[in-house]
């Protein structure tokens, strides 16, 4: 990192995430491609990426809870990253539109088809819809796969993978919310498996071969297909764990914007593992 940091500091500034050094650095970019900002999370140590604009204040502070107050945002994801200064249980709460447990495998289909009641119901866009449907999907595969297992891998065959997850030994949870003109998908795990540099390694490698490219990787099981998905679909993707404890993943939605305005919009990372 600081043997790169001369050739950063060329396209990104740098901001204290804390009051101290050890809180690490949020970077700012303006209008930094995705491509980039996937690479910059994936080869240096940093975890907050955002980009200047009108979401830059919550980003910054969404990083601080993340950061400083890390349960926070294991606890509250909906309300930390929608409204991070308000964080907590009340604000969850309110924010919280719905919130569905997964127990087993067969609760998959009726939680995506819980979302796209409520989309029916809330009248919203039906692109928005799909997108976040796909997200939850993935979420909800990478808890029944992979979160139960060590180190958060999936070295099984499917049929064996479907038939391990027909009763989860503790729930997950998936929950929605919408604030302020955004539109949040959070899935929280007791398990707390997740790697985010890994994850990230496997999106960045997407991102090098095309979605094409990265379906023939998907074929042979080595690629991050999922997570290239997610973070072509949403805006902003934040990612918090407690090692062996929880994890915490979000996406984030502007609601007024279509499939491809959301698609070209600048990106926002953030990930810490504790």
């Amino acid at each position: 990192m600081k043997q790169r940091r001369r050739d950063l500091d060329k396209e990104l500034e740098f901001i204290r995430a804390g009051r101290t050094a050890e809180c690490g650095e949020i970077a700012l970019s303006q209008n930094l491609p995705a491509e980039r900002i996937l690479e910059l999370a994936y080869k240096t140590d940093l975890r907050h990426f955002v980009q200047k604009g009108s979401e830059l204040a919550r980003e910054l502070r969404v990083a601080r809870v993340m950061t400083q107050t890390p349960n926070t945002f294991l606890n509250f994801p909906v309300s930390s990253v929608l409204s991070p200064r308000k964080a907590g249980i009340e604000v969850e709460k309110v924010l919280t539109l719905s919130e569905w447990m997964l127990t087993r495998y067969r609760d998959k289909s009726d939680i995506l088809d819980a979302i796209f009641d409520l989309f029916e119901q809330a009248r919203l866009n039906s692109s928005l819809r799909d997108d976040v449907r796909m997200v939850a999907d993935e979420f909800l595969c990478n808890v029944l796969f992979n979160a139960t297992q060590r180190d958060g891998l999936n070295d099984r065959a499917l049929e064996e993978s479907v038939r391990d997850s027909e009763s989860l030994k503790d729930p997950a949870v998936l929950r929605a919310g919408a604030f302020e003109g955004n539109f949040v998908l959070a899935c929280v795990d007791p398990y707390g498996t997740l790697n985010p540099k890994y994850f990230l390694e496997r999106m960045y490698r997407c991102v090098q071969v095309g979605a094409s490219g990265a379906m023939n990787l998907a074929d042979r099981g080595t690629a991050g297909i999922g997570g290239f998905m997610i973070f072509n679909a949403c805006t902003s993707l934040y990612m918090s764990v407690k090692k062996g404890e929880r994890s915490a993943v979000c996406a984030l939605f502007p609601l007024k914007s279509g499939a491809k305005a959301r698609s070209l919009q600048p990106k926002n990372i953030h990930w810490t593992h504790l």
